[in-house]
């Protein structure tokens, strides 16, 4: 499987029409746009819309780090070393840190 490498960022900016959108693209700016995720103009309506929008572009950006520790992951259940307290290979952070890093900064409230 062939992806653009990681880090991916999310760029705050970007307008489509009326509504507004989060453009996640590569580490360099210059990088093309992995995925745009669209968003509307703040208002009360649009808030919990919107809310879900920029969880959606978060969990996005954070495709490459999930799959990197899924991989470890993967590749420590096949080693039968796995448990919460063991330290990935090649890593400074126990899989429970890894897992719980990952998720906090995926499920961010907005």
């Amino acid at each position: 499987m062939t992806h653009t490498k990681g880090p991916w960022k999310i760029n705050w900016e970007g307008e489509i029409g009326h509504a507004l959108s989060y453009e996640i693209t590569g580490e360099a700016r210059e990088t093309y746009w992995i995925a745009q995720v669209l968003r509307f103009p703040k208002d009360d309506d649009n808030r919990k819309m919107n809310q879900e929008c920029t969880a959606n572009a978060r969990l996005i950006a954070k495709a490459p780090e999930m799959l990197e520790a899924l991989q470890i992951i993967g590749e420590a259940l096949q080693k039968g070393k796995i448990d919460g307290r063991s330290r990935p290979f090649g890593t400074n952070m126990t899989f429970q840190r890894l897992i719980s890093s990952l998720l906090s900064e995926i499920e961010k409230e907005v």
